[in-house]
Protein backbone atom coordinates (compact mmCIF):
# COMPACT_ATOMS: atom_id res chain seq x y z
CA UNK A 1 0.00 0.00 0.00
CA UNK A 2 1.36 3.51 -0.79
CA UNK A 3 0.04 5.68 1.85
CA UNK A 4 1.56 9.12 2.03
CA UNK A 5 5.32 9.39 3.49
CA UNK A 6 5.51 11.01 6.44
CA UNK A 7 6.75 14.65 6.63
CA UNK A 8 7.42 17.75 8.37
CA UNK A 9 7.57 21.20 7.48
CA UNK A 10 8.11 24.29 9.99
CA UNK A 11 4.71 25.86 9.92
CA UNK A 12 2.77 22.30 10.94
CA UNK A 13 4.30 19.42 12.68
CA UNK A 14 2.32 16.62 12.25
CA UNK A 15 1.25 14.29 15.37
CA UNK A 16 1.95 10.35 15.01
CA UNK A 17 0.58 8.12 17.44
CA UNK A 18 2.08 4.63 17.40
CA UNK A 19 0.23 1.74 18.56
CA UNK A 20 0.75 -2.00 18.75
CA UNK A 21 0.61 -5.72 20.44
CA UNK A 22 -3.38 -4.94 21.00
CA UNK A 23 -4.08 -8.23 20.26
CA UNK A 24 -7.88 -7.17 19.10
CA UNK A 25 -10.38 -9.89 19.74
CA UNK A 26 -7.77 -12.49 21.62
CA UNK A 27 -9.82 -13.91 25.11
CA UNK A 28 -6.17 -11.70 27.11
CA UNK A 29 -6.51 -8.66 25.13
CA UNK A 30 -6.60 -5.70 27.78
CA UNK A 31 -7.95 -3.43 24.62
CA UNK A 32 -11.28 -3.60 25.92
CA UNK A 33 -10.22 -2.02 29.31
CA UNK A 34 -8.85 1.43 27.08
CA UNK A 35 -9.87 1.12 23.66
CA UNK A 36 -12.52 3.85 24.14
CA UNK A 37 -9.76 6.29 25.32
CA UNK A 38 -7.70 5.25 22.05
CA UNK A 39 -9.95 5.84 19.51
CA UNK A 40 -10.96 9.31 21.36
CA UNK A 41 -7.02 9.84 21.45
CA UNK A 42 -6.46 9.15 17.82
CA UNK A 43 -8.71 12.01 16.61
CA UNK A 44 -5.83 14.20 17.73
CA UNK A 45 -3.11 12.60 15.60
CA UNK A 46 -2.28 13.48 11.77
CA UNK A 47 -1.03 9.62 11.02
CA UNK A 48 -1.97 6.49 13.15
CA UNK A 49 0.92 3.59 12.59
CA UNK A 50 -0.67 0.19 13.59
CA UNK A 51 2.85 -1.34 14.11
CA UNK A 52 2.16 -5.01 14.08
CA UNK A 53 -0.17 -7.66 16.19
CA UNK A 54 -3.06 -5.39 16.21
CA UNK A 55 -5.65 -8.23 15.62
CA UNK A 56 -5.45 -11.75 16.74
CA UNK A 57 -6.65 -13.44 13.57
CA UNK A 58 -5.88 -17.02 14.51
CA UNK A 59 -8.15 -16.97 17.90
CA UNK A 60 -11.82 -15.63 18.57
CA UNK A 61 -13.36 -17.59 21.81
CA UNK A 62 -15.56 -19.73 20.34
CA UNK A 63 -18.02 -19.56 22.83
CA UNK A 64 -19.00 -15.93 21.87
CA UNK A 65 -20.24 -17.28 18.22
CA UNK A 66 -22.66 -19.40 17.53
CA UNK A 67 -22.60 -23.04 17.20
CA UNK A 68 -22.97 -23.38 13.34
CA UNK A 69 -19.95 -20.74 12.86
CA UNK A 70 -17.24 -22.46 15.14
CA UNK A 71 -15.38 -24.03 12.33
CA UNK A 72 -11.82 -22.80 12.05
CA UNK A 73 -12.47 -21.53 8.69
CA UNK A 74 -15.54 -19.29 10.18
CA UNK A 75 -13.56 -18.29 13.15
CA UNK A 76 -11.02 -16.34 10.49
CA UNK A 77 -13.58 -15.30 8.30
CA UNK A 78 -15.78 -13.25 11.25
CA UNK A 79 -11.93 -12.59 12.31
CA UNK A 80 -11.08 -10.69 9.58
CA UNK A 81 -14.54 -8.87 8.84
CA UNK A 82 -14.53 -7.58 13.00
CA UNK A 83 -10.85 -6.91 12.13
CA UNK A 84 -11.18 -4.61 8.75
CA UNK A 85 -15.26 -2.38 10.10
CA UNK A 86 -12.68 -1.72 13.29
CA UNK A 87 -10.07 -0.12 10.80
CA UNK A 88 -12.97 1.37 8.48
CA UNK A 89 -14.16 2.43 11.65
CA UNK A 90 -11.21 4.59 12.41
CA UNK A 91 -10.70 5.86 8.50
CA UNK A 92 -15.01 7.01 9.23
CA UNK A 93 -14.03 8.96 12.62
CA UNK A 94 -10.58 10.36 11.66
CA UNK A 95 -11.04 11.74 7.99
CA UNK A 96 -8.09 14.15 8.12
CA UNK A 97 -6.06 11.11 9.30
CA UNK A 98 -3.45 9.08 7.44
CA UNK A 99 -3.55 5.59 8.64
CA UNK A 100 -0.68 3.35 8.02
CA UNK A 101 -0.74 -0.26 9.27
CA UNK A 102 2.10 -2.86 9.54
CA UNK A 103 1.11 -6.44 9.32
CA UNK A 104 2.13 -8.76 12.41
CA UNK A 105 2.68 -12.08 12.63
CA UNK A 106 -0.57 -12.80 14.01
CA UNK A 107 -2.03 -11.34 10.69
CA UNK A 108 0.23 -12.59 7.94
CA UNK A 109 -2.83 -14.04 6.36
CA UNK A 110 -3.50 -13.51 2.71
CA UNK A 111 -7.13 -13.14 2.59
CA UNK A 112 -6.65 -10.51 5.42
CA UNK A 113 -3.79 -8.58 3.18
CA UNK A 114 -6.27 -8.89 0.32
CA UNK A 115 -9.18 -7.25 2.71
CA UNK A 116 -6.56 -4.60 3.46
CA UNK A 117 -5.54 -3.62 -0.50
CA UNK A 118 -9.53 -3.75 -0.89
CA UNK A 119 -9.46 -1.04 1.94
CA UNK A 120 -6.73 1.00 0.87
CA UNK A 121 -8.58 1.02 -2.95
CA UNK A 122 -11.85 2.54 -0.62
CA UNK A 123 -9.91 4.80 1.11
CA UNK A 124 -6.49 5.51 -1.42
CA UNK A 125 -6.05 9.06 0.55
CA UNK A 126 -6.43 7.92 4.12
CA UNK A 127 -5.11 4.40 4.40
Amino acid sequence: MNAPALSHDSKHSERVLYVSDIHRGAAISTLPLYEKSLLKKMKEYDHIVLNGDIFELFYIDPYKLDEKHRDPKDILMHSIRSSIKWLENILKENPHCHLHFVLGNHEVVRKFRRSLDRLHEKYPDQF
